[in-house]
């Protein structure tokens, strides 16, 4: 029995050790359905297990089976929401948009799409790029409360002193790093998409407001502030220059009209004197 005993725990730490050796590697991907993957997908996407999500999706890939749709049905979460909720790897991102773009601008429940949820839950700047590279509009769309994903980042800096004195951070420092983070991520959302400047949400404030209201960091707010002057400004050229278009085109169709209106003037004036030539030679 101790023998028995002894094979086990050391079959204990080889898979503790390699966790590829368990036995969810070798799933049978033929008895595998669409129900079955989303539930393994989206338990190690929360237990953050990435090499065996990694090998699901191949798996899943190869028996041409679909992870789309909804994969919990109490919040209406697509698998790139729980996924992008657990600080994820940038390659299984990518994996899973490259398989399944519709995911990409999914909404949940509360009309939060996986850019939302990833600014929210601390995702990579790489993640938080991919993701508005692969859908700018995704920088635009608001939530079930009319917040953007930077209207989040702007309003969660001003949460970040309340949360320190709570003690909901681990050490000291985590509040420093979350505030970097956080700034980081609003500058990198502004640079890629910056009409999400202008957003407003239901009570009319943008997510500069909501910086200044949290007290944000001169830098961040400053950058913001020339983002917005930026976008405005290009806004008001863009204007001028429709306008002069516009003039343009309407000054060109009076010219045309009035051209048009000389040449049948012209042509009524020579039929009125060749009819009086016929006439007197008559």
């Amino acid at each position: 029995m101790s023998a028995i005993g002894s094979s086990l725990t050391m079959v204990a730490s080889a898979m503790k050790l390699f966790p590829s050796w368990s036995s969810d590697r070798f799933l049978d991907t033929g008895d595998m359905d669409e129900g079955r993957g989303k539930a393994y997908a989206c338990r190690y996407a929360r237990k953050r297990q990435w090499g065996h999500l990694r090998d699901l999706l191949l798996r899943v890939e190869y028996a041409q089976l679909s992870l789309e749709g909804v994969v919990d049905a109490i919040d209406g979460q697509t698998l790139l929401h729980v996924v992008c909720s657990h600080a994820p790897p940038l390659d299984v991102v990518t994996t899973l948009t490259d398989m399944f773009p519709a995911l990409i601008d999914a909404a949940d429940a509360i009309r939060r799409t996986p850019l939302h949820v990833a600014v929210e839950n601390g995702a990579s700047l790489e993640v938080v790029g991919f993701l508005v590279k692969s859908k700018p509009a995704c920088a635009m769309l608001k939530d079930e409360d009319g917040k953007t994903p930077l209207m989040l980042v702007c309003q969660e800096i001003g949460e970040l002193d309340d949360k320190d004195e709570a003690r909901y951070f681990d050490d000291a420092f985590e509040a420093d790093r979350r505030l970097l983070y956080l700034c980081d991520v609003a500058q990198s959302l502004a640079k890629a998409v910056p009409l999400s400047v202008l957003v407003e949400d239901e009570y009319g404030m943008t997510a500069l407001e909501h910086a200044i209201n949290s007290e944000a960091p001169r830098k961040m707010i400053r950058y913001l502030q020339h983002t917005t002057c930026r976008v405005v400004r290009t806004m008001n050229l863009e204007s001028k220059r429709r306008q002069r278009e516009i003039a343009m085109q309407q000054k060109e169709n009076l010219n045309q009209e009035e051209s048009h209106a000389y040449v049948v003037s012209s042509g009524v004036m020579g039929n009125v004197k060749r009819n009086s030539v016929v006439s007197s030679s008559a």
